[in-house]
């Protein structure tokens, strides 16, 4: 059991001091010592863990000598008469605010202080964290690296390991598995302003297994279910995405299999067709998703085959009249609409038709539905297949406010113009030998803003065991104190895999880093592209996760600005 230092606490009393009764006019008001009991805020844990609450009294006299009596009552239930409580959470609360109650008894003078706390006990595994997949001991597994409190309030981890078998009752999953993936639907339970909740699903070639995240027990849907009882002839999975309304999952040829949902209130209603996408009336193949942040209305394709850019439509507009579903178009300079294009860039087109891509990845500034929320970036590594050059090549798409309509984004330029927003240079030394490594990872930070600071222009590249930084919005220097790339880290095994906060989190700073020995640790991207930087916040101790597979932050219940 772990104990949990009381940061949080809940709304109080009117003032410090909390009302006092059963007066008997047995004593002297001017020497009577008066208890301040301080405000602070709620908090909460999951349960089987150990609550801690030292209550902050201040006494109006010095060194009283007082005979108290304490009792904490929570939900009507006396479960503590100590000073100090110490109360391991065997049940989970009912009542929203001020459900925990310290009064403090004074014998001697029939005084009775009060303070009103906010303790919430939630499910096992019903708080934020990390979920690797792992083969260990000759069977996948699922392990948890939970988000919790020290003593000293300070930031901390709890692993939990093997969580699937251990909560339905033994069972394995499937020995082939190699995705995890996070879907949504409205909470039709306790529906906050049209609050998602999650679930989760483990994904192997010919099969799925699917967790409620919070108790981690199995739920009934699996993969057949989702086309109508029978898969398609030879389908072979090798990757899904969901959205809201559309959901995508691709074979092993790269072709796309598309279900458009009819309500996002349900996480699987309706059914996949058995056919694959077409676009120009020709099969698409060969295609990798390039998701945009959770709240975006369309997700990139990567046409390898046709080696051009594609998008698809996810659109509902606010009151369900006007959607565009499953649409296909191709992202060309032709969305540069009344913008100048700048010179020595080459088109989108030409981009991709020419170049090899290395890595392409999106990454959000603003999370709105409005303005510069419209606007998801992109950050791309090419590769010129006649020189063997790598360049950088940033571009960004703007959507139209409640409409299906993208274009290139573009900025106010000189005379009134607007110049398309990209940029286009080589990449040399040090920068271009990391990028140039097939078996380098390469991470682009899903978000901009970081703290309270701009820390998100931020690649990183994993090396072995070193992890290193590019920052895309420094231009490249050899000085010492402005390295580009520079060398953040090194860990005690190599780089596996990492996880990033996911980007509807606005003030998301910390990664998640998988290593191959089993091991893993949390780094704080805080000022991470300066060399004053210290953000390791927590190194596992004596933990072997297994071979990792893959690995998710878990967004729980995330704020999507356009959900429907």
């Amino acid at each position: 059991m772990r104990t949990i230092q009381s940061l949080f606490i809940s709304i109080s009393l009117l003032g410090l001091l909390s009302a006092c009764y059963d007066d008997k006019g047995n004593y002297d008001y001017k020497d009577l010592t008066e208890i301040e009991i301080a405000k602070e805020n709620p908090f909460s844990v999951t349960i089987g863990a150990t609550v801690k609450i030292t209550p902050d009294i201040t006494y109006s006299k010095e060194n009283p000598r007082m005979n108290l009596v304490y009792t904490w009552t929570l939900e009507g239930e006396v479960i503590s008469t100590s000073p100090i409580l110490e109360w391991v959470s065997d049940r989970y609360t009912t009542i929203a605010s001020d459900n925990l109650i310290l009064e403090i008894t004074d014998l001697d003078n029939d005084l009775v202080y009060r303070r009103d706390y906010t303790l919430k006990v939630k499910r096992k595994y019903d708080t934020y964290g990390y979920f690797v997949l792992a083969k260990k001991d000759g069977k996948v597994c699922v392990h948890m690296i939970k988000e919790a409190e020290d003593e000293d309030g300070k930031r901390t981890y709890i692993p939990e390991q093997d969580i699937y078998s251990l909560e339905n009752n033994g069972e394995l999953l499937p020995s082939a598995t190699f995705k995890l993936h996070e879907h949504f639907c409205l909470n039709l339970v306790n529906a906050t302003d049209k609050d998602p909740i999650n679930q989760l699903m483990f994904v192997a070639p010919d099969q799925t297994v699917e967790v409620e995240p919070s108790t981690f027990q199995k739920v009934d849907t699996e993969l057949q279910d989702m086309f109508g009882g029978a898969l398609p002839s030879g389908l072979m999975v090798s990757d899904i995405y969901f959205m809201q309304f559309l959901n995508l999952i691709k074979d092993r040829e790269g072709r796309l299999y598309s279900r458009i949902k009819s309500s996002n209130e349900f996480f699987h209603i309706d059914q996949f067709l058995p056919t694959p996408l077409m676009f120009d009336k020709e099969e698409l193949r060969d295609i990798e998703f390039i998701p945009s942040h959770l709240s975006s209305q369309h997700c990139l394709l990567y046409d390898k085959n046709k080696k051009r850019l594609l998008m698809i439509w996810d659109f509902k507009d606010y009151y369900g009249e006007n959607y565009t579903l499953g649409k296909i178009e191709e992202v060309s300079s032709k969305l540069a609409k009344n913008a100048v294009w700048p010179d020595k860039v080459p088109t989108i087109e030409d981009a991709f038709k020419n170049y090899e891509v290395r890595h392409l990845a999106s990454y959000k500034t603003e999370f709105n539905s409005y303005g510069d929320g419209l606007v998801t970036h992109y950050f791309a590594v090419l590769k010129d297949p006649q020189n063997g050059k790598l360049y950088h090549y940033k571009f960004a798409l703007q959507q139209q406010y409640e409409a299906p309509v993208m274009q290139l984004f573009a900025e106010d330029g000189t005379g009134g113009s607007k110049v398309v927003s990209i940029e286009f240079k080589e990449l040399t030394g040090n920068v271009f030998d990391l990028f140039n490594k097939p078996e380098n990872k390469i991470f682009t930070l899903p978000t901009r803003y970081l703290g309270y600071g701009f820390y998100g222009f931020l690649t990183l590249i994993a090396q072995g065991q070193n992890l290193y930084v590019y920052n895309r919005a420094t231009p490249l220097s050899d000085k010492p104190d402005n390295k580009n790339p520079r060398l953040l880290c090194s860990f005690d095994a190599e780089i596996a895999f990492m996880a990033g906060i996911n980007s509807s989190h606005y003030w998301g700073e910390y990664m998640g880093v998988a290593l191959k020995d089993g091991s893993f640790e949390v780094l704080s991207l805080r000022n991470a592209n300066y060399s004053n930087w210290n953000g390791r916040v927590w190194k596992s101790t004596g933990l072997n996760l297994g071979e990792p597979i893959d690995l998710i932050y878990s967004v729980k219940s995330p704020n999507l600005d356009s959900w429907k």
